[in-house]
């Protein structure tokens, strides 16, 4: 028979390996508005565009493998190459651009609606003026704990005089999933109004970089659930995620979302940090300041880290 322990641990081991669909938070403030339901999904997920045996998961390596091949690839801005909606999906995502506009930050900082928990890219843009780049968002804002939201310091003084009529945020993660690395897509656009704002000369991390196993999942110049590096030790477990590198040619469209504007969780799902699964778009307390074109699958896939 069976004892109550034995019944508790087989449902603890039960919730960890029943997958569901990845969120990763969309901009809060400027706020994102949206065509359907608010939605914090990749838009898209697909291999690497860009051929290595390098790739390294959601790992520094990658990060390092994709500056390694920046220059080969006439890498200009991460606008640029997203904006290929043949291969990173839909312009501006899930979010509408002609929805309501929303007031220019005066404070000088644009909020994530949860924590960058991926490393890779990401890229701030006012109208035709880019404002903000890192090559790893996740090592500058990000944090393993998803509910510690990711700010990011904007010079908005371009907006002076209304001169700002759009915000877009571009976040290009790299994720281990079944033993190979893949690219997911997250491309907000926010309509403005308004004029100016503070701008900011602010260039350290405004998130805190300390671990926590109570959250959940944890997407200058610079922004991440967490299948947040192991601390560049590619061997530390942090998710049960593969970090081998693999190349390949499929995309998965992202699942859809049933989240509130507001980023209360609606959908449990399997989360990337150690030990941990959480819930999406949750609103957390702020802390702190190629190759050939993928093909799409019709589900998505689920990260394992080790």
């Amino acid at each position: 028979m069976f004892s109550a322990a034995v019944f508790a641990s087989a449902a603890v081991l039960l919730s960890a390996s029943v997958p569901s669909s990845d969120a990763h938070g969309y901009m809060l403030i400027p706020e994102s508005q949206f065509q359907g339901s608010a939605s914090s999904a990749w838009v898209v997920q697909i291999d690497p565009v860009w051929a290595s045996d390098s790739w390294d998961g959601n790992n520094a390596g990658s990060v390092d493998t994709f500056k390694s091949l920046k220059s080969a690839n006439n890498f200009k801005d991460l606008k640029t190459l997203m904006d290929d909606a043949s291969v990173y999906g839909a312009d501006c995502g899930f979010t509408d651009p002609n929805g309501t506009p929303q007031p220019i930050p005066t404070d000088g900082k644009a909020t994530f609606s949860r924590a960058l928990v991926h490393v890779g890219p990401c890229e701030i843009w006012l109208d035709n003026t880019k404002v903000l780049y890192e090559d790893d968002c996740f090592s500058k804002y990000g944090n393993e704990n998803q509910d510690i939201k990711s700010v990011f310091p904007v010079d908005y003084s371009s907006c002076d005089n209304g001169g700002c009529k759009e915000m877009r945020f571009y976040w290009l993660a790299f994720q281990g999933v079944d033993s190979k690395t893949v690219w997911q897509s997250y491309k907000d656009c926010i309509p403005l109004e308004g004029s100016g704002g503070a701008s900011t000369t602010t260039t350290t991390s405004q998130t805190s970089k300390t671990s926590s196993t109570t959250g959940a999942e944890s997407e200058t110049l610079s922004s991440g659930d967490s299948n947040s590096p192991s601390s560049g030790n590619p061997n530390t477990p942090s998710s049960g995620e593969s970090q081998n590198s693999w190349t390949g040619n499929s995309a998965t469209p992202a699942p859809e979302s049933t989240n509130s504007q507001s980023g209360t969780t609606q959908t449990s799902t399997w989360t990337q940090s150690p030990s941990t699964w959480n819930t999406w778009n949750q609103a957390p307390t702020t802390q702190g300041s190629a190759s050939d074109t993928p093909t799409t699958t019709t589900g998505p896939s689920f990260s394992f880290r080790h």
